[in-house]
């Protein structure tokens, strides 16, 4: 369990590639002139993931720790998403190139303590009821009014409390150290009652506000295994599965009131889409991975394209399953020495397909090993992994065999700084060996 907010949150997520076990991921959406959240605080071997909501945007690294890796990356759409791996500790800032003054700043630590955060509002503490480790921390912030928090029936061995709020803002840290239920109240309002439990050990939550027209976030990516929780802020609402993967639990359920919560347990991959029946048109949605899997997106332009393909398509490699809106009456081809036309797909190789309009494709995928890649004297049209690879770490076997620059494609050809997954490249050697892609530092999994 990490950190949790009521109004943007936390969530753990692994990766089974290169990266930390059971690394968190901090979800960032980048609105139309702010970064939300805007600062926070990440562990090292945590992820920053960074999402496009609104506008043309870039996140790009300002002044960072010595020895962390810099990045600089443009969104291509709304939706379209960043990640960054945190290996230093210090302070990162960074912006938006394209809008002067958007900036936005985290902090890396070596270890964090876990903490809930429980806003104290007029009525009510929200998340009125929830679970805890021992060890973790639960934080009550004054949001409205005056208020205690006070305990009142505790497990035996736990320290007793009983804190009056000095005004809006203020805050009170409690340490859970003893396993059981924990039961505590308001004094100066009668009925006002929260609680919480511990357990050894929990699977990941998202907390998502039900608003007054929309659900935020309304977009995410969890872990099978991993928990919802909706909690009513404004009005009122359903949360209701609409479709959802083979084998998924549906869900339909509507709030009694404000601070009212439903959870949800995740248990299938893939797609998920719910609604409010009362609003039509109020929708949200996630997605669902597992350590096998990766979300992938890709646009493709009308006309031709230079594709490749990450990972594996679970259900097979036929071209038209992995890319319907093909022209059924062009090749794919890949390059050999000579171009060849082909039916199936392999990751590594690079295509040309061409396309009837543009196109957005997200897919969930299966990682493959990022082998080396296997390439002939001269020119190869290959392609990459599951996450952005800087062309200057490409290395070969036998060393030194890339001549000239890497070349993509976008209606004509240009020099490429980065390989992205989706799209193919130009590369050329000396002599036959392999192509080794660098190791993944911060990567774009959309």
């Amino acid at each position: 369990m990490r950190n949790k907010y009521s109004l943007f949150f936390l969530v753990a997520f692994t990766f089974l590639m290169n990266a930390k076990v059971n690394a968190d991921t901090v979800y960032v959406n980048v609105m139309d002139t702010f970064f939300d959240p805007a600062d926070f605080t990440v562990q090292t071997g945590d992820f920053v993931k960074w999402t496009l909501m609104q506008g043309s945007h870039t996140t790009t690294s300002n002044t960072i720790p010595s020895g962390a890796a810099s990045w600089n990356y443009t969104f291509t759409g709304s939706g379209d998403s960043f990640i960054y791996e945190v290996m230093e500790t210090g302070n990162y800032i960074y912006e938006c190139l394209f809008h002067g003054g958007m900036m936005g700043s985290f902090t890396a630590v070596a270890s964090l303590p876990d903490t809930v955060y429980v806003n104290v509002m007029d009525t009510f503490f929200d998340p009125s009821d929830f679970t805890v480790q021992p060890g973790d921390f639960v934080k009550w912030t004054l949001m409205q009014g005056s208020h205690t928090t006070t305990s009142n029936t505790i497990p035996s061995g736990a320290a007793s409390w009983d804190y009056t709020f000095t005004g809006v803002g203020d805050s009170f840290v409690y340490e859970v150290t003893e396993t059981g239920s924990y039961n505590y109240e308001c004094l100066i309002h009668p009925g006002m009652n929260g609680s919480f439990s511990t357990v050894a050990s929990l699977p990941d939550t998202v907390y998502v506000d039900v608003m007054n027209n929309f659900f935020d976030p309304a977009d995410f990516t969890v872990q099978v295994g991993d928990v919802i929780k909706w909690t009513l802020m404004e009005s009122m609402h359903t949360t209701t599965s609409n479709s959802i993967p083979s084998g998924a639990a549906s869900w339909d359920y509507t709030f009694s009131g404000i601070g009212d919560s439903f959870i949800y347990e995740v248990t299938e991959v893939g797609f998920y889409n719910y609604e409010c029946l009362f609003h039509p048109g109020m929708n949200g949605s996630f997605t669902a991975l597992d350590n096998t899997t990766f979300l992938f997106t890709v646009t493709l332009n009308d006309g031709w394209n230079m594709v490749s393909i990450p990972g594996l398509h679970p259900v097979n490699q036929n071209v038209n399953t992995w890319f319907s809106g093909r022209d059924p009456g062009a090749n794919v081809f890949k390059f050999n020495n000579g171009y060849q036309a082909v039916t199936e797909l392999e990751p590594g190789v690079g295509y040309w397909l061409k396309h009837l309009g543009t196109q957005v494709y997200k897919i969930i995928l299966l990682y493959v090993p990022h082998n080396p890649i296997n390439a002939n004297a001269g020119w190869n049209l290959f392609g990459g992994y599951e996450y952005n690879a800087q062309v200057s770490g490409i290395t070969t076997n036998p060393p030194g065999l890339v001549e000239g620059s890497v070349f993509g494609y976008s209606g004509g050809y240009s020099p490429a700084s980065e390989l992205i997954p989706g799209f193919g490249y130009w590369i050329k050697l000396s002599a036959a060996g392999q192509i080794i892609l660098p190791h993944p530092v911060f990567m774009s999994m959309k």
